[in-house]
């Protein structure tokens, strides 16, 4: 009689464990996956920078890396004298170019705020964009959203890896360093959306003529 009611509790307790994960899952709503990569500028210098993404799972249950949305971005890197090392969150959005020219730092974004992301003081990165995605400017420490023809034309070509990909898949870069081979390899199987990553302009700031 007492194995028997030992066993009907143990019953219920799963059952109880097995409702939990059902409606609350096992793992939390939201994760990150977080690397360091290198990062080609456009003139030949390579950097490290250091990308924290989190997600928000849009289902509940078994798996670590469920079907999920990717919601934010922190981008860390030296950007060196006199400013030193940066720390910028992008709420919505991910940066997929970084660039450095004539003194001054770039970031080009894809992505889209989400509930009202963009009302929160600094995320506003939207406001200058018309027709391309988003980009920004350093200021002060700080990436400040600029108008597209303030973006440099000697900038070309995505230099950032692009979430393109089921979590599952990126997360075997979690706690990485990821070379530029590395990203080579992935892009070549996740091309990405060239409407949405690319770097465009409706007018461009001219890049002075070589003495």
């Amino acid at each position: 009689m007492r194995i028997g009611k030992i066993i009907m509790t143990l019953g219920l307790l799963g059952v109880a464990v097995l409702a939990y994960g059902l409606t609350a899952g096992f793992y939390p709503r939201f994760y990150t996956l977080e690397w360091d990569e290198d990062v080609q500028l456009h003139d030949g210098r390579v950097i490290v920078v250091h990308m924290r993404h989190t997600y928000e799972r849009r289902h509940m249950g078994f798996s670590r890396y469920a079907d999920a949305y990717s919601r934010d971005t922190e981008m860390r890197f030296d950007a060196g004298a006199p400013t030193g090392p940066v720390t910028q969150l992008f709420k919505g959005y991910h940066p997929f170019f970084l660039g450095h020219y004539d003194g001054e730092w770039y970031v080009t974004l894809y992505g889209s705020p989400y509930g009202r992301s963009d009302e929160m003081p600094g995320q506003d990165w939207r406001r200058h964009a018309h027709g391309c995605p988003p980009s920004a400017a350093l200021v002060q420490g700080r990436f400040e959203p600029i108008p597209q023809k303030d973006l440099p034309a000697v900038f070309k070509t995505p230099n950032i890896l692009v979430l393109d990909g089921e979590p599952a898949e990126l997360a075997q870069f979690d706690g990485r360093h990821l070379s530029l081979q590395d990203k080579a390899v992935w892009l070549q199987a996740h091309p990405g959306d060239p409407y949405s990553v690319k770097i465009c302009r409706l007018h461009t700031v001219p890049v002075p003529a070589q003495v």
